[in-house]
């Protein structure tokens, strides 16, 4: 949507430039005319259009062009005109679309000062009649961090449109320019709707893995070393340098980056497909993935397929309002099932019910640990074959309960979603 926004709003003022240099030919005026009641939304961005110009009329000119104008002035120059812009929109001074307008503005100087204020405009991204919810603007050198606390999630807009949904506990850095797309998910999880543009793919790196888009919708979910990607709509590229996943040093700088092919695992995922990459394993095969898994954190779900307690513990940790920790001996071990974000002692319950593990309270920290007896592996349990997998018992699912009750004793965890 803010990508469509944004195309009408440009082309509202391609057609007032043109208006105003030399006005339009009998075919321009008809074509203009039909554009302007194609939609409802054209005539309002061309009234903004009319309301920007005219306030052009307030400046001096003469006395701008006749000084410097570095990037800070034109800065400036044009938040200051957006200002004067939104007071007239609040105060009702800008009434629609009205022809008499178009004959009022004089052409040279001024409006190759109009043209350069609203590329200067498009390139800060200035919000006009966007209220808080406007991009950020657009950054030459440092990312722009956005944080999200424990158990509360969070949308931000990125300059270029692009919006991100953080989740609870995250941590996502973005530097967007008028030529590059670059992000890192440091932490947590991120589900993104990238705008459209071939000529700037968006790149997210998070960890050893890089997730390369031109323009789609996806979730990213960072646990540790391991990165999930699934995609809801368009395509994605995931790659994963195998040097990391066979334990051996990468190569010095971006070497493994430009060229080395014979280093990285790529996968190119389409929509209602996911792959998961970690720095043990590497990148792991396509899979396909239910619509309604694929980002449930936005609706306060956990879902997990064959996921190993060590990503489990990092997810219950961005909502847990005290942390929790797992045993070495069995962080490993794996099971599948669905979890509410506001239920973490059922969460924690559920654990135990499914796989062969106990949660001891440690000074203030809640531990999972194996259930089995010193020198008793924590796969194997009695009459359980070595054999058997990870997170099952002998007539008993691997996907636990996520209603069962806490035990008495545990003070339950209420996070904000």
């Amino acid at each position: 949507m803010t990508a469509a926004i944004d195309s009408i709003r440009h082309t509202a003022h391609n057609w007032r430039v043109r208006i105003d240099d030399g006005g339009l030919s009998p075919r321009e005026q008809a074509e203009f005319d039909r554009w302007l009641t194609a939609d409802p939304r054209h005539g309002d961005a061309f009234a903004e259009a009319e309301a920007l110009w005219d306030t052009l009329g307030h400046i001096d000119y003469g006395a701008e062009l006749d000084r410097p104008m570095g990037i800070e002035r034109a800065q400036d120059l044009a938040s200051g005109l957006v200002a004067g812009l939104t007071a007239r929109l609040k105060t009702g001074l800008t009434t629609g679309l009205t022809t008499g307008v178009v004959g009022r503005l004089a052409r040279g100087r001024r409006a190759a000062v109009a043209v350069s204020l609203l590329l200067v405009a498009a390139i800060m991204s200035v919000p006009l009649l966007r209220g808080p919810s406007a991009p950020a603007p657009y950054r030459d050198a440092a990312p722009v961090v956005f944080e999200t606390p424990r158990g509360v999630t969070d949308t931000v807009v990125l300059a270029d449109g692009t919006q991100v949904t953080l989740g609870a506990g995250s941590i996502f850095e973005a530097t967007v320019t008028a030529t590059d797309r670059r992000a890192r998910l440091v932490a947590g999880a991120a589900f993104l709707s990238v705008v459209t543009d071939p000529a700037r793919p968006f790149v997210i790196g998070a960890g050893a893995a890089e997730v390369r888009v031109i323009g789609t919708a996806f979730d990213l979910q960072r646990k540790g070393n391991t990165l999930h990607v699934a995609v809801e709509e368009g395509m994605v590229e995931v790659s994963h340098p195998l040097v990391a996943a066979m334990g051996t040093e990468r190569p010095h700088g971006d070497a493994w980056r430009r060229g080395t092919t014979d280093l990285i695992a790529r996968a190119r995922l389409t929509a209602g497909q996911a792959v998961r990459a970690s720095q043990r394993d590497g990148l792991g095969s396509a899979h396909t993935v239910a619509a309604e898994d694929m980002g449930a954190w936005r609706r306060g779900e956990l879902v997990y397929i064959r996921a190993t307690l060590s990503e489990i513990t990092a997810d219950i940790n961005r909502y847990a309002a005290r942390p929790v920790a797992v045993d070495p001996s069995v962080r490993h071990l794996k099971l599948s099932g669905t979890f509410r974000v506001d239920n973490i002692d059922g969460l924690l319950s559920g654990l135990e019910t499914a796989l062969p593990v106990r949660v001891e309270e440690r000074d203030g920290t809640r531990m999972i640990v194996s259930a089995q007896s010193p020198g008793q592996s924590p796969g194997q349990s009695s009459g359980q074959s070595s054999g058997q997998s990870s997170g099952q018992s002998s007539g008993q699912s691997s996907t636990p309960s996520p209603t069962r009750p806490a035990a008495a004793s545990k003070t339950p965890d209420h996070p904000k979603k």
